[in-house]
């Protein structure tokens, strides 16, 4: 194949990675986080071609260099909107991924609140046993795919 295929096919892939990216990105800020698994596939496929052809210029730096001037500047602009959307999508990933958490922590507080103290020492000098009448249970179910 010659370099100036190689590094098309190498935009096209960015080019749709970028597409990819920025639709999940969207979804996350959007909090449509249920239909972000139809977007995984895709997006790994293309990530490791991604890798692979960017591995592969960087073995060959004469590649690059064997190209023209219009196909240089395309690639310089793909890759530029490539980190672009990268570094948002990075953004939208972590926020989602602080708001996940602050949810499972109140959840796991509101549980703990509760939760009757276990263990105490009685007036007595005996271990107290909690009134099971006032503790009531809480059934808690967490979605770990996140």
């Amino acid at each position: 194949m010659d370099s100036t295929a190689r590094m098309r096919d190498l935009i096209a892939v960015a080019g749709r990675l970028i597409t990819v990216i920025r639709e999940e990105t969207r979804l996350l800020e959007s909090f449509q986080t249920n239909r972000l698994g139809s977007l995984q596939d895709e997006k790994r496929r293309l990530a490791t071609a991604y890798v692979d052809l960017i591995h592969e210029m960087r073995r060959e730096p004469e590649v690059l260099a064997a190209i023209d001037k219009a196909v240089r500047d395309e690639l310089a602009d793909i890759l530029t909107q490539f980190n672009e959307a990268a570094t948002a999508n990075e953004r939208a990933l972590n926020a989602a991924r602080t708001a996940n958490e602050f949810v499972i922590r109140a959840i796991a507080d509101a549980v703990a609140a509760q939760r009757p103290a276990t263990g105490a020492y009685s007036r007595a000098g005996t271990v107290a046993t909690p009134n099971r009448t006032t503790a009531t249970p809480v059934s808690v179910a967490l979605d770990a795919r996140f």
